[in-house]
């Protein structure tokens, strides 16, 4: 646990600017290296003092004070109580780092390979996934729409404009057939087994790249931004358009989608994801709630959020189960997926906008 010494006695007096910002710099900077949010609380086990027995657990911010731990008044009230002011902006600084592999993250052991998602276009492991090298990254620019797993290692991200970008051990991804330079209007992406793969826009076109056959959704909303996800078939003769009412549109071979909750007139629908056995998919609301169409089962252990939360969703192998994701970056396990690591969440910032599995 690292520490800071401030020299000086802030008991009756107040901290002069300049030892708050230098507190901010070096809190910054240590947290970052380790991928730690300032934001956050953790728990603390303590060696034993005379304040606390050895072992007690505490539940703490990270940023504290030493008579959070101790008998004594440093670091004198006049420090104490800015506590929160130093905090906050080195939390800020945290997240908007470049979010390269971060040297404490142990991925776990019989654990589907997992990787989330910022706004920023940082891409996070968890479950059995190692960290990525990234190739872009907009700290502080939420631009960042979509990512998917190539491999376990390696995969892409979209950003709004249409631009895709690899991470990990992933190559690039070939010719583009659609980029909106300064346009926020790309919306999804999947990938082709064989190569290459399809870009969802806001209107409902659907547009190939990487030396993916072109294809025809079925649908278009001029001037409307409104579709939300897409599902494409690994042949690429069929598939689905979700829009942001939870309406579902067939193209191609796909079969009749079925009775599932529609919401006209709330842009709520979140997500589509399609089984791998081709039983079905699921459709994901900003509650959390999760809707089996197309004859897919239903889903087990769905945890219901209760307000608008969720950002993504993403089915393990086989299709028995998955994650959601909500917008603070926690993972929420259904049907017969295990609870996972993170490496990296953002409490209080909604900066979550994707997961994805390998």
């Amino acid at each position: 646990t690292p520490g800071g010494a401030a020299i000086g006695n802030f008991q009756g007096a107040g901290a002069p600017g300049e030892l708050i910002s230098g507190l901010q710099n070096i809190i910054a900077w240590k947290l970052a290296a380790s991928g730690v949010d300032p934001g956050k609380a953790t728990l603390y086990t303590t060696n034993g003092n005379d304040k606390f027995a050895p072992g007690t657990q505490l539940w703490e911010p990270v940023v504290i004070g030493h008579r959070d731990t101790w008998f004594t008044d440093c670091p004198g009230d006049g420090l104490y109580g800015r506590l929160g002011e130093i905090a906050a902006p080195a939390a800020a600084r945290v997240i908007s780092s470049m979010p390269e592999p971060t040297p404490w993250w142990v991925p776990g052991v019989f654990q589907p390979a997992i990787a989330t998602l910022d706004a920023f276009g940082g891409v996070h492991p968890a479950g059995s996934a190692n960290g990525f090298h990234h190739t872009a990254y907009w700290p502080g620019w939420p631009i960042a729409r979509a990512v998917k797993l190539k491999t376990a290692a390696g995969g892409y991200v979209l950003d709004g404009w249409g631009g895709i970008h690899s991470f990990g051990n992933a190559g690039g991804a070939g010719v583009l057939t659609a980029y909106w330079r300064g346009w926020d209007i790309a919306r999804d992406i999947v990938l082709r087994p064989a190569g290459g793969g399809w870009v969802l826009d806001g209107w409902g076109t659907v547009h190939a790249f990487g030396g993916a056959p072109a294809i025809n959704s079925g649908v278009y909303w001029y001037g409307w931004d409104i579709a939300r996800s897409l599902v494409v078939f690994p042949s690429g003769l069929g598939g689905y358009v979700l829009d942001g009412w939870g309406g579902i549109h067939k193209f191609g071979n796909a079969r009749a989608v079925g009775a599932h909750p529609i919401w006209p007139g709330w842009d709520i629908a979140r997500s589509i994801v399609w089984r791998s056995d081709n039983r079905g998919g699921y459709l994901l609301d900003g509650y959390g709630g999760l809707y089996p169409f197309a004859g897919a089962p239903p889903m087990a252990n769905v945890q219901y959020l209760g307000f608008d939360f969720a950002a993504s969703v993403a089915l393990n192998r086989g299709g028995n189960g998955g994650y959601v994701l909500d917008r603070f970056g926690g993972l929420y396990p259904f049907g017969n997926a295990p609870w996972v690591g993170v490496s990296q969440t953002w409490w209080g910032f909604s900066l979550g906008r994707g997961v994805a599995t390998g």
